[in-house]
């Protein structure tokens, strides 16, 4: 849970650590039975928001979320390898880490997707190198799904802003490995400054790294879109996330 306070440790015994065999209606009233953390607009922390944001879209949409997105974002987007992994699925295509962190000698393993009762908003989602790509080449574009559009381009620049007050406290965000001299938008990191991270790149570019160390980011600005897939859930990730951005940035012309 990102912490060892009192109230990081009653989020972690109400609702687990994300990826959870709890209900979409018990996740909800255990989640609305806890304190805040912080005053809201504070501090950034790393929490549920998206969980419940998720099974808000399934209370208004009437569907499940993997039919929501399949049909409004995946298929449009011709993402076909992209759902939310558990029972029935094609696991055999799974792809698996090392046995042990390259780096550290310690054991690595992937999060049981297999324990997921619901379609979660923040956790879950299984998919391919081609289709993530296909994702951030619509943010690249502005929106473009193809021949049609998928989102508003004056959408996809809000999203791709920094939405956090200039006195919001990010060092939880900011964490060495993280995502050093960014903000936050909507659902991602957001480049603040040139300077002050641990690579080189652009203000504006956005970007938001997987639990198993997949990364990704889009910088608008080098119109580059670039994905990296990695089963390193271990610590050995950040390494390897600054190394390939290290060698895109420095082939730039």
């Amino acid at each position: 849970m990102l912490g060892t306070s009192p109230v990081h440790k009653l989020y972690a015994e109400a609702v687990g650590d994300g990826m959870t065999d709890l209900t979409g209606d018990e996740f909800i009233r255990r989640l609305s039975a806890l304190p805040l953390l912080h005053d809201p607009g504070t501090e950034w922390h790393y929490g549920f928001g998206f969980d419940l944001l998720g099974l808000i879209v399934e209370s208004l949409v009437g569907t499940p979320l993997r039919a929501y997105l399949a049909t409004h974002v995946f298929e449009p987007l011709g993402m076909l390898d992209t759902t939310f992994g558990g029972p029935g699925e094609d696991v055999e295509r799974y792809a698996v880490p090392f046995p042990l962190d390259p780096e550290t000698g310690a054991p690595q393993a992937l999060p049981d997707l297999t324990r997921a009762r619901f379609d979660s908003g923040g956790a879950g989602l299984v998919s391919s190198a081609g289709d993530y790509l296909r994702f951030v080449q619509m943010l690249l574009t502005g929106g473009n799904a193809g021949p049609g559009r998928l989102l508003g381009r004056k959408t996809v620049q809000y999203m791709l802003s920094d939405q956090l007050d200039p006195t919001t406290d990010t060092r939880q965000l900011e964490k060495p490995g993280w995502n050093c001299g960014h903000g936050f938008g909507l659902g991602l990191a957001v480049r603040r400054r040139s300077g002050g991270a641990s690579t080189a790149g652009s203000i504006g570019e956005a970007t938001w790294p997987g639990a198993a160390g997949t990364t990704w980011w889009v910088d608008p600005r080098e119109d580059i879109g670039v994905v990296f897939m990695a089963h390193t859930p271990s610590r050995i990730q950040a390494r390897y996330q600054q190394q390939i951005k290290a060698l895109v940035t420095q082939a730039l012309g």
